[in-house]
Order: structure tokens, then sequence, then C-alpha cells
């Protein structure tokens, strides 16, 4: 730039010269011209090298590094300790553990005021920003279980702003980092063998002097609206493995449509369902840059990539606890969507719309009460949404009627696939409480549509109506009879089935078993069971039917289960068969048999135990249970 304004100084001294000379009027426009000359270049000098320096520098003054940080210092944190006010509270650093957890660093801090002295440190804090001299540090995330003071652990800032890296990763490029490249991680490793929040905390809490104490992630408190305590019994371990702590809560519709603004410091809730009954974890945003979002400080699942809903929340109270005090607190409006839950938080988009599953339910009476109905949203998560959707149908089921008693339970769900036909599951479901089988028999074909390594699935809605009828419709098969024993192929034979129905008396089944024209000479068996044990038979008898090549084949056997009402009869030749790509070939020639089970190639089919001749689906009003075979002897 120097040699340009020099040649620019010689240029002019030239030309005033030269127009002196020749007394030339253009010699006030040569002088308007060098300022111009000189303005455009000064400025190119700003873009080019002030600009980024300055942007840089309105960085540093932001966030303050690790590296920066020094025992002694003290300084602020925010956070909402009743309804939606941002508080302060003090913190006073006193060290770096470097190391501390996996790749990353913890600042070691002691905080004070306000409820802090008393309830020590509290969950759903999580994410709370800790400012230095106006400077964003980190998070505070980390705690001691039973500890007397209110010690605990700050997430670096550095390392949380590399959620957004993730989130966004073209439009992070663009952006000068706070640190040094050699800082930055690498973001191609990995899952790290990582302490997920209060995954000792329960250790500690029954073992004491099992092993030592040990600085560990705040659990997350996760707020239940709406369930049976029974069903809160049954969510706990599930989030107990990851740091989470089932809270019932409750909801107010004021609070629900309360919009809480999302800064520094705001109680930010992550939704699992929302609706009629709601289940959302409870922490702190950190950090707000435009419409992208950090909080947290530490993992929620730790389930990477991710689509929630995000929610302000109304802090009712804090709860004192002798072990660690928790927030108790209803979600507000929507607000938002959560991409990234990884190691150092959680981080997200505001303004955006999440992916959920809508859930129809609704509940009918056989004794004439007014049905009941329920309408809630699951996420759209292969991991989560089948647990999801065995708790809440079993909540709305014990809250309809009665949880321990004879009843009998009629399904008929419609799941709606994107790209498939709606998939129509019908089942009879009976005893004592039927509600829990129920309910876990649809989480499990969700989990098999979800969690398939074939195709990915995406569920549009389902919808679930259930009868209900305030007795017991059970029977067991006791026995069974043939009106032959000796047949011809092509011949008939008449069995009669005998069930003793629950505090009932005995009830017959009739039916007719045509042998087929081509069946060999020998031993046939009559096998007479119930829908559970030929499910359960079927998977020996023939396995490879059941590893599935595509999505279609997995629909197809979904839709082919048998009813628990039905009375399964199979005319069985104990002889080999053949399945190929999950399609079973019962008659192929003993010359193809053998060069089937002679081939060492796997993964196309496999044998099958036994063939099965005949099958026939008997309705019998009953959810039944028990088995019985007979030997039927064909002969020419």
């Amino acid at each position: 730039m120097e040699k340009i304004l020099v040649d620019l100084e010689e240029a002019e001294c030239y030309i005033r010269g030269k127009c002196r000379e020749l007394n030339c009027f253009y010699f006030k426009e040569v002088r308007v011209l060098r300022l111009l000359w000189r303005s455009l270049i000064v400025l190119g000098y700003v873009i080019v090298f002030a600009i980024p320096n300055l942007a840089q520098g309105l960085a540093e003054t932001q966030f303050m590094r690790v590296d920066q940080i020094k025992a002694g210092m003290v300084g602020v944190g925010k956070t909402v300790f009743s309804g939606t006010q941002i508080e302060e509270f003090q913190v006073e650093i006193l060290g770096v553990l470097k190391q501390a957890r996996p790749r990353g660093d913890i600042i070691l801090a002691r905080f004070s005021g306000g409820p802090l002295a008393q309830s020590g440190l509290i969950q759903g804090m999580s994410g709370s920003p800790i400012y230095i001299e106006g400077k964003l540090i980190g998070a505070q995330a980390y705690g001691w279980a039973f500890s007397t003071q209110p010690i605990g652990g700050i997430t670096p800032i550095e390392e949380m702003l590399d959620l957004w890296h993730r989130m966004d990763a073209d439009q992070w490029r663009g952006q000068k980092d706070i640190r040094a490249p050699d800082q930055l991680l690498d973001f191609e490793f990995g899952m790290e063998e990582v302490l997920l929040p209060g995954q000792l905390w329960a250790d500690h809490a029954q073992l004491p002097a099992a092993r030592p104490p040990a600085l560990v992630p705040l659990e997350t408190p996760v707020m239940l609206s709406g369930f049976d305590q029974r069903v809160v019994a049954q969510m706990a371990p599930f989030f107990e493995k990851y740091g989470m702590t089932p809270i019932q809560a409750g909801s107010m519709a004021q609070e629900e449509s309360l919009t809480v603004s999302l800064e520094a410091g705001a109680s930010l809730a992550v939704q699992l369902v929302r609706g009629d009954i709601s289940v959302s974890a409870l922490g702190t945003l950190t950090y707000r840059e435009g419409d992208r979002i950090i909080g947290f400080g530490h993992p929620m699942f730790y389930a990477g990539d991710v689509n929630f809903p995000i929610t302000g929340a109304y802090v009712h109270s804090v709860m004192p606890s002798q072990a660690i005090s928790f927030k108790l607190a209803s979600v507000t409006k929507e607000l938002g969507v959560l991409r990234q839950d990884r190691r150092s938080g959680v981080a997200g988009n505001i303004g955006q719309n999440p992916s959920m599953i809508p859930i129809r339910l609704a509940v009918h009476y056989q004794d004439g009460a007014e049905s009941e109905k329920f309408f809630f949203e699951i996420i759209d998560n292969k991991f989560f949404s089948p647990g999801l959707v065995t708790w809440t149908t079993l909540n709305a089921l014990l809250t309809t009627g009665k949880a321990v008693g004879d009843v009998t339970m009629a399904l008929d769900a419609r799941i709606a696939i994107h790209g498939y036909p709606d998939l129509e599951v019908k089942n009879l479901f009976a005893g004592a409480t039927p509600q829990t089988i129920l309910a876990k028999e649809l989480g499990e074909i969700i989990g098999l549509l979800l969690q398939n390594d074939l195709e990915e699935v995406s569920l549009r809605e389902f919808s679930l109506d259930i009868s209900v009828e305030n007795r017991r419709r059970t029977a067991r098969i006791s026995s069974a009879r043939a009106n032959k024993q000796t047949v011809r192929p092509g011949e008939e034979v008449q069995l009669t089935v005998f069930l003793e129905p629950y505090r009932g008396e005995e009830q017959t089944l009739r039916t007719t078993i045509r042998v087929p024209d081509d069946a060999p000479e020998g031993e046939l068996v009559l096998r007479i069971s119930d829908a559970t044990a030929s499910m359960l038979w079927e998977q020996k008898r023939a396995p490879h039917r059941f590893r599935f090549h595509n999505l279609a084949q997995i629909l197809d056997i979904l839709k082919k289960i048998e009813h628990r009402d039905e009375l399964i009869v199979k005319l069985v030749m104990p002889r080999s068969g053949a399945v190929i790509k999950g399609q079973e070939l019962p008659s192929l020639p003993p010359s193809a048999l053998a060069v089937l089970r002679g081939s060492h190639q796997e993964g196309e089919g496999g044998m099958t135990h036994e063939v099965v001749l005949q099958e026939k689906r008997l309705p019998a009003r009953y959810v039944l249970s028990g088995q019985v075979t007979l030997p039927i002897l064909v002969k020419r």
C-alpha cells in the first residue's frame, strides 16, 4: 500500500507541474481525483484487513478461552429459579481440571446466591451460562452427589460451540473460531467412551463406599404430565440409564400458551411427547446467536443428530433434596427444533418445526360408558419411539379403567407408513393385567418397523381403537380328538378340540383337515396350539422365514401374525423343506432339496425342519393358551 501511495504522489507532482506550466483548468479536478483514489485504497485496506481482525476482536471480547481462566477469578451465572425471570448467581473459579473427561476440560467453581446455599446444585441448571468480566466462559453442568456445598464443573464454551460445526458445517467454515486451529476437535471420531449424565450418580447413592466420588453431569429432570405412577415406575430405569430423573410435574393451560424468549439463562425444554400427555427434559440455554442455540453443557441421550421439539419452560419452584435438588416446571409454547445431542451439550434452531408421529387413541367400553379419546405426538426416532409408544398406550389404558382385575381388550390399530399401504393390526388380550401385554406388543411392532436394517421407515401417524370388556375371556386347550388315525391321501380328518374357559363350562371347536393328494406314506402330525406357541414353533421350524430381505416381507409377516383368540391347526410332515429369500418352498423334489442342503452359500435361504401341508385358523372368542399334538398315519 505504501508503494501505491508513493507512486500516486509522484504522479500528482508531475501532473501539477504540467498543469501549472500550461495554466490548465483541470488542475482542481485532478486534486479531487487524487482524494477519491486515496479514499478507495484506504477502504480496500479496511475490508481486507481490518474487518476480520475486528470480528475476531469482538469474538475475543464475547468469550473467554479456558486457557485464560485462573483460580480466584469471580463472575456471575444466569438461570431461572422461579417463573420465567432470569436471575444471576455468583461464581468463584477454583481451577481448571485438564482432561477431566474424554477430550475435554472442566472448569471447577463454587456457586452462591439465590437458593443455592439451601438447595445446593439444582437439576435443570445444566447449561446455565457463566461469565467472567462480561465474557462467556461456558455452562454449569457438573457436580457431586451429596455434596454439602454448591461446588461443580463448567463445560468450556469453546467445546459447546463445536456443536454448531456439526449442525451447520458449511456456515461454520466461514466463521472465525475463538480458538487456535490446533485446538479444534476432529469431528470424524466415533462414539467415545463417555460418562453419561448420572451414570455414576445412582451407584454413589446406593454404594457410597464402593468407589471414590466422581464429578458427573447433573441429572436432567424429565417432566411428566398426565402419567400414572405405575407407568412412571416402568419408565424410570430407562431414563435413569441416561442420567435423567422422571418427575411428575403436570402442566397448566396458561403456561402452554405462554411464549418465552429464549436467551442466555432461560429455561430450555426438549419435548419427547406432547399433547394430552407430555414428556419433556429440562435444562438451561447457554448461548444464542440469531436462530441458533446451545445449552445443557452435557448430553441428554448422547444421540447425535436428532429432531426433537424445543420449548421454553415456566419454573414453579426449586424442590430441595438431600441428594440433589431439582426444578419443578411446565413447558411453554413450542419454539424450534433440537438438532444435536452430543458430548458437550445440545444445539438447535429457533423457528423451525420438528417431525413428529401423531397418535390417536380411543377407548370404548362394552358396559355402555362413554368412550375416551386421546391425542398426542411422539418424537420420530427409531431408538426412542418404540418405548414411548409402549408407555403412552399403557398410560391411556391404566387411566381409563381398572389396573388390576379381570378384563378383556380388543385392539384394532392402523399404522400409516410413507410409501406403503397402511398396516392393520388386530388382536385380543385378556387376563388380570392385559394392558401391559397390549402396550408392549405395540411397541415391539413399532420397533421392528423403525429399527429394521433394510430401509428407513417414516410413520405418518397411527390410530388405536381399543374395546374394553370387564370380564376375562380366556380358555386353555385341554385336549383334542381325531375321528381317524389312519387315512389315505385326499381324505379328510374330522378334528374336535376341547377348551376349558376361565370359570366356565367346557367348550368344543370342530373342524376338518384334508390330507393332500400327494402326501407320501408315513406319519404326519396334527399340531393344535394357541397363537403364541404357534409363532415360537414357526421361528424354530423355519428360521430363514424371519430373515427379511426387504420391508415388504416385514409388513407381510406382521399382517399374518396369528391372533390370540384363534386356534391354530397345522398338518405337519416331518421332513425338510426350503426357504429362499423369505419365501417357503414346501414341495421341492428330493433332488432339489439335496442340492440346497449341500450348498455352502448363506444368506439367500436355508432349510426348514418340518413342512406344513395344511393350516387352519379357527376363531375361538377366547384368548387361548396351550397346545396338543395328534399323530396321523398315511397309507395308500
